[in-house]
């Protein structure tokens, strides 16, 4: 157990370094940082696996119940502390080849805890054969107008300040993009993701509002007919769990209405709206190699 607490902080040490060293541009700082991470992953993993072992013939078991799309697994832990809600940040691009992590967040004592992406982590370990984004459709086809749900939100805003609001159940990941990766197809702008050619639809252009110049994108990644399409907004704000109600009084275009969460008036988007314009401008690709 101390050997798994020395390297637990080796790593988030490790990582904060490359964290500092991208913000401060320092590419090959950042790159050789990198380099170390991942086998401080692997002897994590190691030890993991060794205390799992041991847990099991002791008899005494602390596993966390998770779904990988329609498979459930159980994942064996030290022990369970608490339920918080966070704000999960995406991880840098020199840590996105660390599929088991989905992004990370800062505790209220300063430190940086890891978000495992239960997705990846099934995929390791076998359960699936595949990683499947979640799918969008399943919680936006909810009649959020006819009953307050109590359920999980994303906030975020538009270019001009617009107070926005997708389920969180709809969320596959959060991601960032410097500009210089968007690319075009035709008249619309792409990016290389996972082995697609993702579309971006910017929520300034579904509003007609001004685009601003953020560098880089902050992008919310959906799931649609098995391809993944990437929403750009202004600006990622918070994650809340409430009971809202929608009014659909104010509908129009890509909106279903408008809701108070957190005591705010936000504009819930109708993602099913937002796809069925997706499909009608483009058609996802596959990069070649890649299936």
């Amino acid at each position: 157990m101390v050997e798994l607490e020395r390297l637990h902080k080796e790593f988030h040490d490790q990582v904060r370094e490359v964290v500092v060293s991208k913000g401060n541009h320092d590419r090959a700082a950042a790159e050789e940082g990198y380099s170390q991470v991942q086998p401080l992953s692997q002897r994590i993993l190691v030890l993991l696996t060794e205390m799992e072992q041991q847990v099991l013939r002791n008899g005494a078991n602390n596993i966390v119940v998770l779904q990988a799309d329609d498979r459930q697994f159980g994942l064996v832990v030290d022990e369970i502390n608490d339920t918080e809600e966070i704000v999960v940040k995406p991880l840098g691009k020199q840590l996105k080849g660390l599929s088991c992590f989905a992004g990370a967040t800062i505790m209220g004592d300063g430190q940086v805890a890891l978000i495992l992406d239960v997705l990846g982590i099934a995929q390791v370990a076998r359960v699936v054969t595949e990683v499947h984004e979640q799918a969008a459709t399943e919680a936006s086809a909810t009649d959020f107008s006819t009953q307050a749900t109590r359920q999980s939100w994303l906030l975020f805003r538009s270019a001009e300040g617009s107070r926005m609001a997708v389920p969180l159940s709809a969320v596959a990941r959060l991601e960032e993009f410097p500009l210089n990766l968007v690319e075009h197809s035709g008249s619309d702008q792409v990016v290389q993701y996972r082995g697609e050619i993702m579309p971006l639809i910017r929520v300034s252009r579904l509003l007609h509002e001004s685009e601003t110049g953020r560098d880089p994108l902050q992008v919310v990644v959906f799931s649609a007919s098995g391809h993944s399409l990437g929403l750009v907004v202004d600006r990622i704000e918070d994650i809340t769990d409430e009971a809202v109600e929608v009014r659909d009084e104010a509908q129009k275009g890509f909106l279903l209405g408008s809701a108070v969460i957190q005591q705010k008036v936000t504009d819930i988007v109708d993602l099913q709206q937002v796809i069925s314009y997706t499909a009608q401008i483009s058609t996802p690709a596959t990069l070649p190699g890649r299936s």
